[in-house]
């Protein structure tokens, strides 16, 4: 069912199910969906806040690597020459190999540590939103990502201060997911047919911003001025998210959901039953083959991509002296295919 669907008409209810649909082109179900999302609560500032975020992120991911470098490289190995970023490959002095070198073990550890505090907590702030609601885990989940890209415009005013600050705080954003909080209100304020449209929109908006960011660092062409950019457009996606930013979780799901706990917890310890709520719920996953496979298929894709992205570039900047301007080029390419992916091809590929 690519260019047509059944959608329900507005008779009575008395009438079967199968009678109250009628066909619908594909821009008509398109035009529905976007009337349906436009008018929802909160589904708008969700997209202008994934933009923000992403705007933030994607401006900083050709900077990382040559200030860490450059950071690690006067800290540790007390360089005072001209800037690491001036030298390609083996040409580069030898503190700057080295910094190098530190700055690529230190992402490394860093994105382990992102990872194990996304397993072990990211199931314990949705346990969390599912009974106190999603825009305060939501404005927190905004605000960590907020304030990393601060460290970094710390370590570059001051240079005595080690990268291994940044990376130690870059750890702690995953700790409450923004788009796993972000899937779940969306799910909250739009029917069943509409949320793979929703997500699809969602992840759009953020490719378009993750895109968009390193083409304006590569404009700026200061590492400081682009850092203080990212700053700023996350940051300002938080005051947007206090602002505007309504409640999504309906008051009848989250009691119903405050019952359920309350239950489970009269004869334990209701803190450590928050934990170990969500863990004890992932036993739906061992109930049906699909699931399971779907799980391995994402924890080995996480895997690979985590190694990938957290080597990649420090690779190809100190190494192959790839600068700002052909990541921008690179980031851009994979952000327009993202957003041709989830925002245009994914409901014809689930249809």
């Amino acid at each position: 069912m690519s260019d047509e669907a059944l959608i329900e008409t507005e008779e009575n209810e008395s009438v079967p199910p199968r009678q109250r649909y009628r066909r619908q082109s594909s821009v008509e179900i398109y035009l529905t969906f976007m009337q349906e999302f436009m008018n929802s609560k909160g589904g708008w500032q969700l997209i202008v806040i994934a933009f923000a975020a992403a705007l933030g992120l994607g401006s900083t991911m050709g900077v990382i690597p040559q200030v860490t470098t450059q950071g690690y490289a006067e800290v540790l190995h007390n360089y005072e020459g001209e800037s690491c970023s001036n030298f390609v490959g083996l040409d580069r002095p030898a503190a700057c190999i080295a910094g190098g070198e530190d700055a690529q073990n230190a992402a490394s550890y860093a994105t382990m540590g992102r990872n194990i505090f996304s397993l072990l907590c990211n199931s314990v702030a949705g346990g969390y939103s599912d009974i106190h609601g999603r825009r305060g885990v939501q404005i927190i989940s905004i605000l960590l990502l907020s304030l990393s890209p601060l460290l970094l415009i710390v370590i570059q005013v001051d240079t005595s201060i080690s990268p291994t600050w940044y990376f130690a705080f870059d750890t702690c954003t995953t700790m409450v997911s923004f788009s796993s909080v972000a899937f779940s209100s969306l799910s909250d304020i739009l029917p069943e047919r509409h949320r793979a449209a929703s997500f699809g929109l969602f992840m759009g908006a953020f490719f378009a911003g993750f895109s968009i960011g390193p083409l304006i660092t590569a404009l700026i062409k200061n590492h400081l001025y682009a850092t203080v950019f990212s700053f700023v457009a996350r940051f300002s996606g938080l005051l947007f998210a206090i602002l505007m930013l309504p409640e999504t979780l309906p008051e009848e799901v989250a009691k119903h959901n405050k019952e359920n706990s309350e239950s489970t917890t009269s004869h334990s310890n209701p803190v450590l039953n928050t934990v170990l709520r969500p863990l004890k719920e992932m036993v739906i996953l061992g109930r049906n083959r699909t699931l399971i496979l779907i799980t391995i298929g994402c924890f080995l894709s996480k895997f690979v991509f985590s190694a990938d992205i957290s080597l990649f570039y420090f690779y190809v900047e100190n190494v192959l002296g790839v600068r700002d301007k052909d990541v921008a080029g690179l980031v851009f390419t994979s952000g327009i295919a993202g957003i041709l992916v989830q925002a245009v091809f994914l409901k014809y590929l689930i249809s």
